[in-house]
């Protein structure tokens, strides 16, 4: 595992982001995994605390990313965000509720990653998201994925933040077992009804963050007015 500065973007800041947030069940599977890597880690020939090498993201800020614009927020005005809560707005309102299912945990490159098994009403919200921004800030404020690295959905579930073997991690979160059972953990089913429009900072100071005060809450499925 690397450490995920490695691809800070320049020139730092917070963007608008586009994002599903995790629901209960996704908290409650991250929390088992993340104790499973606390527990490996304590057994590792390795002084380093974990928190110097994991870098977990807060509870209230886990999300699935559809969408983000590569622009400082500081630099968009609020009517252009007003106009993008709007072209969100107008485009989810015709895609219906649905479920994805979420899990298991894979260590990637640069953070254990929580896997979102595709789903195309999933990939719908994402089209839209990217459809919406281009909208409001150009052709080439967000463009879409090449074949060869198409959007993959996933919640991070902790961040690397120096570098570590994390190879037989790996193999250990494959044999995570539900709590307190000899089973093996299973996937959770995530309900998908809304995305959220924030302003995130995901190199801030105290880690992946979000202005909670500012953050827009656009529903999918929902009707027209009048």
């Amino acid at each position: 595992m690397r450490s995920f500065d490695e691809t800070m973007w320049s020139p730092p800041g917070s963007r608008p982001h586009i994002e599903i947030p995790a629901s209960g069940q996704v908290h409650a599977l991250a929390e088992v995994y993340l104790a499973q890597t606390r527990t490996w880690w304590a057994e590792q020939d390795d002084s380093r605390p974990f928190e110097a090498v994991f870098r977990p993201v807060a509870p209230e800020f886990r999300h699935l990313t559809v969408a983000w614009l590569d622009q400082l927020t500081a630099d968009i005005t609020a009517e252009h965000l007003d106009d993008l809560h709007t072209a969100l707005g107008a485009r989810l309102r015709h895609i219906a509720p649905f479920d994805v299912t979420v899990g298991p945990a894979i260590m990637g490159l640069y953070a254990l990653e929580l896997y979102v098994a595709p789903h195309p009403q999933a990939d719908a919200v994402a089209a839209a998201a990217r459809a919406a921004i281009r909208e409001v800030f150009g052709a080439q404020a967000a463009p879409e994925p090449p074949p060869a690295r198409p959007w993959r959905p996933h919640i991070t579930a902790c961040y690397g933040r120096q570098r570590a073997d994390t190879d037989a991690l790996a193999s250990r979160i494959a044999y995570t077992f539900a709590p307190d059972t000899e089973h093996l953990i299973t996937p959770a089913t995530m309900p998908v009804d809304a995305v959220l429009l924030v302003d995130q900072n995901t190199w801030g100071p105290t880690g992946l963050a979000w202005d909670t005060d500012t953050a827009r809450r656009i529903p999918l499925g929902h009707p027209q007015p009048g």
